[in-house]
C-alpha cells in the first residue's frame, strides 16, 4: 500500500516561507510535522511524519525535474522573481486632510491593499503629497492596521514611505497607539525616504 499524506494550503505556504526565511538568514529547520488525527477529513496512513523543504537547485543535483501539469508550471518560474513595486499616491484622491478610521479604510479598499498584501513580494511605495495639510493616526491605522497583523516586524520591508517628517510621527503614534506590542513594530521615523 502506498502511504499517503495531506498537505493543506496553509501547510504548504508555511513550507515556502520557511525556505524564504532560511534563504534571508533565518535558522528554520524547513520542515512541519504532521501526526494523524483520525477526526480529520483526511486521515494520513502513517502515525507521524516530518515533512522538509528543499530548494530546487538542492534537490535537482543528479536529474531535472518531472514534467508538470501546463497549468500548474508558469508559477514555479515566479517564486524567485525580483520583488515587484508599486506605488501609492495620496495625491490621486485630490485632497489635503486625511483624517478618521473610517476614512482611511475607505482608502485601503481604493487602493486594493488586500490584494497587495497577498503578494508578498511586491513591495508598496506610499507617497504622502507635500501638500498634505494633515494626516492622523486613525486614518493611518484604517488604512494600515490589517497589514501590520499580516506583517508585524516586516511592516517597512513591505510599505515604505515618502512623506514629510512630521507625518512620520503620526505614524510611529498610530504604531504605538495599537495593542500590537508583541508585533515589534517598526519605527517608521528609521526607513524615512
Amino acid at each position: 500500500m502506498t502511504e499517503q499524506i495531506y498537505l493543506s494550503r496553509r501547510n504548504l505556504l508555511t513550507l515556502l516561507s520557511k525556505l524564504d526565511r532560511a534563504k534571508s538568514g533565518d535558522a528554520t529547520a524547513k520542515t512541519i510535522v504532521k501526526y494523524m488525527n483520525p477526526k480529520d477529513p483526511f486521515v494520513q496512513t502513517m502515525d507521524s511524519i516530518a515533512v522538509t523543504a528543499v530548494e530546487d537547485e538542492d534537490y535537482y543535483v543528479d536529474r531535472t525535474p518531472g514534467v508538470m501539469h501546463p497549468a500548474d508550471e508558469p508559477d514555479v518560474g515566479t517564486r524567485d522573481a525580483p520583488p515587484s513595486e508599486v506605488t501609492i499616491n495620496l495625491a490621486e484622491l485630490r485632497s489635503r486632510v486625511f483624517i478618521g478610521f473610517k476614512a482611511g479604510q475607505e482608502v485601503r479598499l481604493r487602493f486594493k491593499l488586500d490584494d497587495l498584501d497577498a503578494e508578498p513580494s511586491t513591495v508598496v511605495n506610499v507617497v504622502i503629497p507635500d501638500t498634505t495639510y494633515t494626516i492622523s493616526d486613525s486614518f493611518f491605522q484604517g488604512m494600515f492596521e490589517q497589514s501590520l497583523l499580516q506583517y508585524g516586524k516586516h511592516f517597512n520591508e513591505k510599505y515604505r514611505f515618502t512623506m514629510k517628517q512630521e507625518f512620520h510621527h503620526t505614524l510611529n503614534r498610530m504604531f504605538s497607539n495599537l495593542a500590537f506590542q508583541d508585533l515589534n513594530l517598526p519605527n517608521a521615523a528609521a526607513d524615512s525616504a
